[in-house]
């Protein structure tokens, strides 16, 4: 009889425990629906390559904005840790041609809060990006035995970058990001570096629920 209470009380303990946890995760725990875009410019060390810039500029969508998710988990009333997830088209200028891609973008970022409470004022932002490209295009000056070619040699399939920036929230449920970003090695065959900066306007879904 007494190992069955003791094991009825620390079957409620557990579930007492996994509540508790649960609960605590759900208060520092916040996400939302993001829109955004981006600006950078290509740079490459290539003699007789050249390039120009690239742009949120959707051609399959129609949607003239990057869109995803952000989740924001809070580890102290000054720091936790941001990840956007979105989707983006961008048109990339180069010598002779516009190559427009879609792809997936991954940021994980370092949120420090200036003010005096977390997720509600001025904050600092620090991290890197992962782009996976879903697939891409040029425009239609190119010949159709070339197309293909170019198309499967022109970009890594994967690329990456570096973040630094800022955002603030707007109110309870609105806030902006300004995300500076320098990206490396974006194409196959020629060695090009990416500088620019991504714009974030945030809803903060977990308030309204």
């Amino acid at each position: 009889m007494k190992k069955i209470t003791l094991f009825k009380n620390a079957h409620l303990y557990t579930i007492i425990f996994c509540l508790t946890c649960s609960f605590s995760f759900a208060q520092d725990f916040s996400y939302g629906f993001l829109l955004g875009g981006v600006v950078k410019d290509i740079t490459s060390t290539n003699e007789g390559f050249k390039t120009y810039s690239s742009k949120t500029w959707p051609q399959v969508t129609k949607f003239p904005l990057n869109i995803g998710f952000y989740g924001d988990y809070k580890f102290s009333e000054k720091v936790g840790l941001l990840a956007n997830v979105f989707y983006s088209e961008t048109a990339d200028g180069y010598e002779n041609y516009t190559s427009r891609k879609a792809s997936i973008n991954l940021q994980p970022l370092i949120k420090f809060d200036v003010s005096g409470e977390y997720n509600k004022g001025f904050y600092m932002l620090a991290g890197a990006r992962s782009t996976f490209i879903l697939n891409r295009d040029l425009e239609n000056n190119w010949k159709p035995d070339e197309r293909d070619e170019v198309i499967s040699d022109f970009y890594k399939p994967f690329n990456f970058g570096v973040n630094l920036g800022f955002g603030f929230s707007i109110g309870k449920y609105i806030g902006f990001q300004v995300i500076g970003d320098y990206g490396f090695a974006m194409l196959e065959e020629y060695k090009t570096n990416t500088i620019g900066a991504y714009g974030n306007v945030y809803l903060k879904l977990d308030q309204l629920f």
